[in-house]
């Protein structure tokens, strides 16, 4: 989910820098807007490197109105949104490697089974038995329950699992 509104922000804000450049006439240098040192300029720079070069697009945008004598209410509003994003954006960035972004219960319990699976696999003991399916279901904070249902020498056998998933690692253990 944060990843899409990372997308989302990344996306339409470089679409905004590259037509708002071309509408108010905002070079990238101190020459002259054209094509090349304008939207141009901006857009490709937005593609490349969003999280310098946005910030970078709005002040610049904020001191040529200023210069010009054409700020408004409405530029500073466009700079609080725009700071707005930048922030938005960085808190996204940080809630990926916080691991605010969690795995679904669909996600985590294809996890634990492979997991199971490749443990099962590497043990001769165990390496016979096949997982037939698991079911799992959000406890509270990091601790989740299941059913497994495993073929043990052509026997289905059920068995509780409990898995604690911190949203970057996980451990299951299975219950006798």
């Amino acid at each position: 989910m944060l990843t899409y509104a990372l997308y989302a922000i990344v996306i339409l804000t470089t679409i905004w820098t590259a037509v708002d450049s071309h509408r108010l006439q905002i070079s990238s240098s101190k020459k002259p807007y054209s094509f090349n040192s304008g939207s141009f300029s901006w857009l490709l720079g937005c593609i490349l490197l969003w999280i310098i070069v946005f910030p970078v697009y709005l002040f610049k945008r904020a001191r040529t109105l200023k210069e010009r004598g054409t700020q408004s209410s409405n530029s500073t509003l466009i700079s609080l949104l725009g700071t707005g994003a930048v922030a938005a954006t960085l808190l996204c960035i940080a809630g990926l490697f916080l691991g605010w972004q969690r795995l679904s219960v669909d996600e985590l319990r294809d996890q634990v089974s492979t997991s199971i699976q490749s443990t099962w696999g590497s043990n001769p003991a165990t390496q016979s038995i096949r997982l037939k399916s698991l079911s799992l279901i959000h406890r509270n904070g990091n601790e989740y329950s299941g059913l497994l249902v495993a073929d043990v020498s052509g026997k289905e056998e059920q068995h509780s699992v409990d898995v604690t998933y911190d949203g970057k690692n996980l451990m299951w253990k299975i219950q006798p």
